[in-house]
């Protein structure tokens, strides 16, 4: 039957064209979950700039007689949290940066934690391995 050998021909043939195909797909793939943790991370870090401004503003106020103003400043516990949130913008963006070379490692995590960019890598306390089994 004629049909049956032409059919049998292309698929001898066609290895090249499924090769090419399956690549693509998998580069694909790849560029969509960078995009995807990139995205995550930047929404993470709009929000930390958010929380970032609300903290920026000294949480002691010292006033005259009359109620002047005459001094601002942070408490020690505002100041800690101020800088935390410093920290947890700039550990995005830095992840963002290394994404953007190549290396996305820490976009990932930073994008898997449900957090805002927090210390989950560095304590070792990351369940995702444990999550996906469930």
């Amino acid at each position: 039957m004629k049909v049956a050998d032409q059919v049998a021909e292309d698929i001898k043939t066609m290895n090249p064209d499924v090769e090419v195909a399956l690549v693509d797909a998998l580069v694909d793939r790849e560029k969509v979950k960078r995009v995807d943790a990139l995205v995550i991370c930047y929404d993470k870090w709009q929000k930390l700039r958010g929380e970032i401004r609300k903290a920026e503003r000294p949480d002691e106020v010292s006033m005259d007689k009359d109620g002047k103003v005459i001094s601002e400043s942070f408490s020690k516990k505002a100041f800690e949290a101020l800088k935390t949130l410093r920290e947890k913008a700039e550990k995005i963006e830095k992840a963002v940066e290394k994404a953007l070379k190549g290396d996305c490692g820490d976009a990932y995590n930073i994008a898997r934690d449900k957090g805002d960019g927090g210390d989950k890598g560095k304590t070792g306390t990351d369940t995702s391995s444990t999550e996906e089994g469930n």
